[in-house]
């Protein structure tokens, strides 16, 4: 009776942790997907660690882990700090998020190069930390592997922007139109390239154009001016 009750609460055990020792790859990736598709962030990163574990050389499992990593950043944008604690907490577990996903995207180029979701991921983080020069490279690869992704054009345009190189921001400023086509976007874009360049009646013309259309853009526009100190 003894032995019969130890095994029963073992097995009871087992239930409640929800244990899935035992799971192949597959089984663990379907976990994630299906964790991540209820909005269940923890459990789905844990499914694919435990995937990653079984089979590191898998490309898709580090983006599926890396994405939610980012999903997580994103996510925590919305979280309020209602005292400097908070912050400084708020902080560091973005630290450690970013961490943790750039890591991964870089597990991802490492296994598959030509992976341009994962490089243009790694670009926006080098251009978020204001690392300017190693960003506008990785989105120039970006383009080199996927030439028909506008956003790229973009970002490597705002890159450029940063170092002074001001006629390739403006060459792929067009490029990125010819792409998308977004017209306040568009202008947008130039606007701050000339502003950037110290064309001042070039950026205050087309300023004027946005706010005409009654474009957000106008507002965005106005506060890169106040940041960079532009008259």
């Amino acid at each position: 009776m003894a032995l019969r009750k130890i095994l029963f609460l073992f097995l009871m055990f087992m239930v409640l942790s929800g244990c899935d020792k035992g799971l192949t790859f597959d089984e663990y990736m379907k976990k994630g997907e299906d964790y991540a598709s209820q909005g269940k962030n923890e459990k789905a990163i844990e499914a694919y660690k435990k995937a990653v574990k079984i089979r590191s050389g898998d490309a898709n499992a580090h983006y599926a882990l890396g994405c939610l990593y980012f999903k997580e950043l994103v996510e925590m944008n919305h979280q309020q700090a209602f005292n400097s604690n908070e912050v400084e907490e708020q902080k560091k577990k973005r630290r450690k998020l970013t961490e943790s996903m750039t890591h991964e995207y870089k597990q991802v180029l490492d296994i598959d190069t030509a992976n341009w979701n994962a490089r243009y991921m790694i670009a926006t983080d080098l251009y978020n930390n204001q690392h300017y020069q190693e960003a506008l490279d990785e989105y120039k690869k970006v383009i080199k592997y996927n030439p028909q992704y506008a956003v790229a054009y973009s970002m490597l345009a705002e890159s450029q922007l940063t170092v002074g190189a001001y006629a390739d921001a403006f060459k792929n400023i067009e490029l990125a139109y010819k792409l998308d086509s977004d017209t306040e976007n568009y202008l947008y874009s130039l606007a701050k390239a000339y502003y950037s360049a110290k064309d001042y009646n070039k950026g205050f013309e087309l300023q004027t154009r946005l706010k005409d259309m009654k474009s957000s853009y106008y507002e965005r526009l106005q506060s890169f001016k106040y940041s960079n100190r532009i008259p």
